[in-house]
């Protein structure tokens, strides 16, 4: 006895007698497997045309939608109002409202929520108009500018050159008729206290003082000798005799 590759339907052999159940038992198996097929095809006919019906309900839903769809109305019904943080800060100086700025304007970048990207863009644009007011008001005081360094209204601001002809002009004074370059000396000595009470200090041979007291602190007085210009004369009646430390800074020509 042989068999079918995929029904395992019987094959009698030449040599076998003729057997009516083995007819049966193959139109058996034939049947049932034809059965099996028509099955499949109801099911799959089921199933596609439950699909078919819901894609049918579907398409009928979006005809009824855009038939009775007002353009007047019902978009507006269709969009959401943003809701965002919207607060915005009062600065008192413009350092602050600078730093402000530049705080809200960095944290704005790329793959962040709108609505934060949103609120931080008017937290930097509040922060810069700000800061623009702070500078109209400081400057809007100003009403021109000029070199002439003899000028004396509030209003008008130095230039660059009338600054730098001022700061020329101070290291200069005029004295017996005669403009000086001023200069300054300054160190610390230790002298020992003459029996009167006094103290020379000499000073830089390049170094001149006017003829009158220049110092007169705490009772201290100190000025040139009347007779030598680079020398200074210290008065310490208190402290006769004694060695002392003293520091001076003398401004002369």
């Amino acid at each position: 006895m042989n068999y079918t590759a995929y029904h395992k339907l019987q094959k009698p052999l030449n040599t076998e007698k003729y057997n009516i159940d083995i007819h049966n038992t193959n139109a058996d198996i034939i049947d049932s497997a034809l059965n099996l097929l028509r099955q499949n095809d109801i099911s799959q006919n089921n199933a596609l045309n439950s699909e078919i019906e819901r894609a049918i309900k579907r398409e009928n839903e979006i005809d009824h939608k855009i038939s009775s769809f007002d353009p007047d109305t019902d978009w507006k019904e269709s969009i959401q109002t943003p809701v965002f943080d919207d607060s915005i800060s009062t600065f008192s100086t413009l350092s602050a409202a600078n730093t402000a700025a530049e705080t809200a304007s960095n944290d704005i970048q790329s793959n962040k929520n709108l609505f934060a990207t949103l609120s931080n863009i008017k937290k930097s644009f509040s922060a810069m108009i700000q800061s623009l007011k702070f500078l109209a008001s400081n400057v809007g005081a100003i009403h021109g500018i000029t070199s002439d360094i003899s000028e004396n209204s509030e209003n008008i601001a130095a230039s660059i050159k009338a600054v730098h002809q001022l700061n020329c002009n101070l290291g200069n004074i005029e004295f017996n008729g005669v403009e000086q370059k001023l200069k300054i000396c300054a160190n610390t000595v230790l002298k020992t206290v003459n029996s009167d009470g006094t103290v020379y200090i000499d000073l830089p041979t390049t170094f001149s003082v006017p003829p009158h007291p220049i110092v007169n602190v705490l009772g201290i007085t100190a000025s040139n000798t009347g007779t030598n210009k680079n020398q200074l004369s210290v008065y310490l009646p208190t402290i006769p005799n004694q060695a002392v430390y003293i520091k001076y800074i003398v401004i002369g020509y």
